[in-house]
């Protein structure tokens, strides 16, 4: 048994290696369209928040285009020192842009004494000209930009630099960029504006939850699947940490994952014996304590599900099985007594029926003969059972014992739920 290749969030590498890679959902802020071309990364060119600006930095000229001619153009930022500047940092492609646009361009005709709204770009004069045109904008716009992006890394567009007297004001999403702000930077009263902190170190090839922890954001949902660790023991083990519940299967076959997950014995599994051999893998999944536990349990089904590639699920079967059920009349004390009745007393224990036939179907691994005993005297009564119980499990044995108690043992055909793993 193999994990599914090419599955969502997986990735197989070397034995001992992370195989399935963190799949997250985070409470993170609502990212317009990211691309590794609007990724820049801080350098010694980057202009910092409340920074006085350098004079080279309002003297340097832009390749820009105006829309409304069309025409290629040039721009240099110290024509509108006296205002209050934006720069947008936008693309054709990037429809939060576009909406951002016609918002900062409606801004722009009513503060045009004091605020002159710059859009920039990487793309060329052509492809920003066409998509001005097409959205009915007539900003100027930056076009092959190569050093404001340097002087303002970001991750994510829209991405907004207020300037005012000299320095930088601000750096926000396109949501600060309103009227009532504006009025605010304009009168020198305090904004409030929320800062934009891109993640500029973020890596595809790291762990998502590296930045979560980073941002402080709650990780909803993690699993981890990997082959075989070498050293670390087997079985499932569940831990809590803050918030988070966190469920580890360690180096079991895939079989006993869905087992221990389910809890449930391994007689009322229906599985192809060509699924039962299979490599050991250790799965983590990590969940919100206040999930409730069903649901938990079927996202961690889910799970083995699609990394496994298989179609594991309840059904109904008729299944040949043993049920205890009382009898008419209490035996004499003439009876024999079993050799289990006979046992010491420090051995025996009180039990319910119902705990009684649960441990009678416990296993510790699957075979296609596993008996299954069923409980058919309503759960409430109590029997006397000897310890260790693996010689009551022969039917026989159990018969005998039963009936020395007041019960027995016959074979019947009942209809159960039963867990199926099959190939998907």
């Amino acid at each position: 048994m193999k994990p599914k290749s090419g599955c969502t969030g997986s990735l197989l590498y070397q034995k001992s290696t992370v195989l399935l890679s963190q799949i997250l959902l985070l409470f993170l802020f609502a990212s317009p369209f990211v691309t590794k071309a609007q990724f820049y990364k801080p350098s010694e060119k980057t202009i910092r928040l409340d920074e006085t600006l350098p004079e080279a930095f309002y003297q340097t000229i832009h390749q820009a285009v105006y829309a409304k001619t069309g025409q290629p153009a040039t721009l240099r930022l110290v024509d509108y020192r006296n205002k209050l500047i934006i720069l947008d940092f936008w693309a054709s492609w990037c429809s939060p842009c576009i909406r951002s646009l016609h918002t900062l361009d409606s801004l722009q005709r009513k503060f045009k004494d004091s605020l002159q709204v710059i859009a920039v770009t990487y793309e060329s004069s052509d492809i920003a000209c066409q998509a001005l045109k097409k959205a009915g904008l007539v900003l100027p716009s930056v076009t092959g930009d190569t050093l404001l992006k340097k002087n303002f890394p970001h991750h994510v567009v829209p991405h907004q630099v207020w300037i005012s007297n000299g320095k930088v004001l601000a750096v926000t999403a396109h949501t600060e960029a309103t009227a009532a702000n504006i009025e605010k930077v304009l009168a020198g009263k305090p904004a409030a504006l929320h800062q934009k902190r891109d993640l500029l170190s973020y890596s595809r090839t790291e762990p998502i939850s590296r930045y979560a922890v980073e941002r402080g954001s709650a990780i909803l949902c993690t699993t981890i699947l990997t082959s075989e660790i070498e050293g670390l023991s087997s079985g499932l083990s569940n831990a809590r940490k803050d918030s988070m519940r966190i469920t580890s299967f360690n180096n079991l076959p895939v079989l006993s994952m869905y087992q221990a997950a389910l809890g449930i014995p391994y007689c009322l599994i229906e599985v192809s014996p060509s699924l039962v051999q299979s490599s050991n893998f250790c799965y983590q999944v990590v969940l919100p304590l206040n999930i409730p536990k069903e649901k938990a349990t079927q996202k961690i089904v889910t799970g083995l599900n699609n990394s496994f590639d298989l179609n594991g699920r309840y059904e109904s079967r008729a299944v040949n099985c043993f049920a205890i059920c009382k009898r008419k009349r209490r035996p004499s004390a003439q009876q024999g007594i079993t050799p289990a009745a006979q046992a010491p007393d420090e051995t025996m224990r009180e039990l319910k029926i119902s705990a009684f036939t649960d441990l009678l179907n416990a296993s510790v691994s699957w075979s296609p003969v596993l008996p299954v005993f069923i409980d058919e005297t309503g759960g409430k009564d109590q029997v006397r059972v000897p310890f260790p119980l693996e010689p009551l499990k022969a039917p026989d044995t159990l018969r005998r014992f039963l009936g020395q108690q007041g019960y027995r043992l016959k074979a019947v055909k009942r209809k159960l739920k039963v867990f199926v793993i099959a190939p998907h």
